[in-house]
């Protein structure tokens, strides 16, 4: 272990905890050596994927640091997880009451013509990143090489799946197909349950008597006769900082009135793998749909009821995730703002009624929620966004505490980057990581350092400045304000890879109010501009697709090695940008 894994086990130490858990990258055919010799000093192997050598392993503390001075163990570290500290405050559990917002102040008695109306300018003359990509000419000579054929997998929360712009790609030969191809939870329920409110514990059975099915204190209508597994969903455990606490707890858009417990009934036909959820809370399961793993039928459940007389959508969907073996179901509901602003640029599609067009609105998405804030999630949903046989691309967007923050060395050896560079030479799946938001030498994110993988920081142009920011630069080429990726790495290496635009008109979740800049613009609930490394990140992957479409038009072999060098040498160099800064 590093200094920065000593001090965490320290730490666990001082709190007087009996167990912690390591995350381990194994040496070459050492993964079963580090199980036993796990086993033997106490500990539970939780994880385990032979191909790349990954283990978590949960020990007792005194024999951490032993398991890690094995031989066959080639990097290790405490696993990490700062979700704890940031609960919206005591009592916030399961059942609390939801927070409720101030009461509105009176408006202020001002003359009908004050405030001026801002328009939406940006989205009615939205500004495309293609033209800093160098992609127009492309675009207009093969326009059937728009990111079709092409899978983005992104880890990150999972995104709002019923905006217009997430609805439609298209296969290789042109037919229409759903935007989303898979909708998962990645992080394991046995440990990560109780910090990730999707997760609904379905160890209990049923069965209906008289059409009716008992659990949790109530009495349902059930969907069918038979046998089921029973739980609650509970939105009232959207309650930390870090885990979507901006929907107040309130799946159902309702505004949770007195009385609401805010639990929805949830049954599962394990002989026919079909979940019903009460999402309307009736009590009645018979006027809810079957639906089941989303990649099965492409199955979309909505919590709560539109008004279409009010701009913002007073509903978000869902789909549903099955766990035979540890018998749980992920309700995995689209409202992780961050994921939906970053990828509406990227492969958002106008067709057939959206109003902003990505770069490679062809291109489909893998969306993928890899846990809060926490190290094993990060590495466990790289290992299944890899494995998914629909995925072209992966998209990493890391929480820089978890490993550059802390892990000082910035050299490409801490276990996450590691696993990363095994997983690339194994399925030859290119891999884009932020560079980081830092203005600072060498504080380039230690997550995108494993050597195959492109670590990328955000670009933007004198034009997107004045579209979307409302100001003109003095030159044509600008580092994005927010997204300083300051190379080098720890080892010497250029970093970043590359940059890419940011900054621009994007997707924003339908159930929020739109983005306003004041004195510039109020644009409608859906859109919003983004901003940082988080958009340049799938912009370059993005830019890919295009390259991996026309690829597999044409019949042009490839892989993560050809495509790195083929979008990093063919990247304009910014003359008055030092190496450290564009790479």
């Amino acid at each position: 272990m590093f200094k920065d894994s000593r001090q965490s086990l320290a730490i666990a130490r001082a709190q007087g905890r009996k167990e912690v858990s390591l995350l381990i990258a194994a040496k070459p055919a050492g993964a079963s050596e580090v199980a036993r010799e796990a086993a033997r000093l106490g500990g539970d192997v939780r994880y385990r994927e032979d191909e790349v050598g990954y283990l978590r392993v949960r020990l007792p503390i005194d024999s951490a640091t032993e398991l890690t001075e094995l031989d066959a163990v080639e990097s290790a570290a405490m696993d990490y997880d700062d979700a704890w500290p940031f609960r919206l405050g005591a009592g916030a559990g399961p059942g609390a009451p939801a927070l409720q917002p101030l009461p509105e102040s009176a408006p202020p008695q001002t003359p009908a013509k004050w405030p001026p109306r801002l328009t939406d300018y940006p989205l009615q003359e939205p500004y495309s990143p293609i033209k800093d990509l160098g992609a127009e000419e492309f675009r207009a000579k093969h326009p059937t090489w728009d990111g079709r054929g092409v899978t983005i997998a992104l880890l990150d929360g999972n995104l709002d799946l019923l905006l217009p712009e997430f609805q439609t790609a298209y296969a290789l030969d042109g037919k229409p197909i759903p935007k989303i191809a898979d909708f998962l939870n990645v992080t394991d329920p046995r440990d990560d349950a109780e910090i990730n409110p999707q997760w609904v514990d379905m160890k209990a059975t049923v069965t209906s008597r008289g059409g009716k099915i008992k659990f949790g204190g109530k009495t349902f209508r059930a969907p069918r006769s038979g046998s089921f597994r029973v739980g609650l969903f509970s939105e009232r455990r959207f309650n930390m900082d870090s885990n979507a606490a901006y929907i107040d707890q309130d799946v159902d858009r309702d505004g949770n009135p007195k009385g609401d417990d805010g639990l929805f009934g949830v049954v599962w036909d394990e002989k026919t793998n079909d979940v019903w959820v009460d999402t309307n809370r009736n009590l009645d399961f018979t006027d809810e749909k079957a639906m089941t793993d989303y990649i099965v039928r492409s199955d979309v459940g909505v919590f709560g009821k539109d008004d279409p007389s009010t701009p913002v959508r007073e509903s978000i969907g869902f789909t549903v995730q099955t766990d035979r073996k540890n018998n749980f179901v992920s309700i995995n509901v689209g409202v992780y703002q961050h994921a939906t602003i970053i990828m509406g640029s990227v492969v958002g599609n106008r067709e057939p009624k959206g109003r902003l067009q990505g770069v490679a609105p062809g291109a489909r998405i893998v969306s993928m929620y890899y846990g809060v804030s926490n190290a094993h999630g990060l590495i466990e949903g790289l290992i299944a966004a890899f494995k998914h046989p629909l995925v072209d691309l992966v998209v990493l967007e890391q929480s820089v505490a978890i490993a550059s923050i802390s892990y000082l060395l910035s050299d490409g050896t801490h276990p996450i980057s590691v696993i990363a560079q095994r997983l690339i030479d194994r399925y030859q799946k290119l891999l884009f990581v932020p560079g980081d938001n830092s203005p600072a030498f060498a504080f380039v994110a230690e997550d995108g350092l494993a050597p195959g993988a492109v670590s990328v920081g955000g670009y933007q142009s004198k034009e997107s400045y004045r579209v979307n920011w409302g100001f003109m630069p003095e030159n044509d080429d600008n580092l994005h304000w927010g997204a300083l990726s300051h190379g080098p790495s720890g080892a010497g290496a250029l970093k970043p890879d590359l940059l890419a635009p940011t900054g621009q008109m994007s997707t924003d979740p339908g159930y929020r109010m739109g983005e306003s800049r004041k004195g510039l613009y109020k644009l409608p609930p859906g859109y919003s501009v983004d901003g940082g490394t988080s958009t340049a990140t799938p912009m370059a992957a993005g830019a890919t697709a295009l390259v991996v479409s026309a690829a597999k038009q044409s019949g042009v072999q490839y892989d993560a090695a050809k495509l790195k060098a083929a979008i990093t040498g063919s990247a304009r160099h910014i003359a008055r940008l030092a190496a450290h800064e564009q790479g």
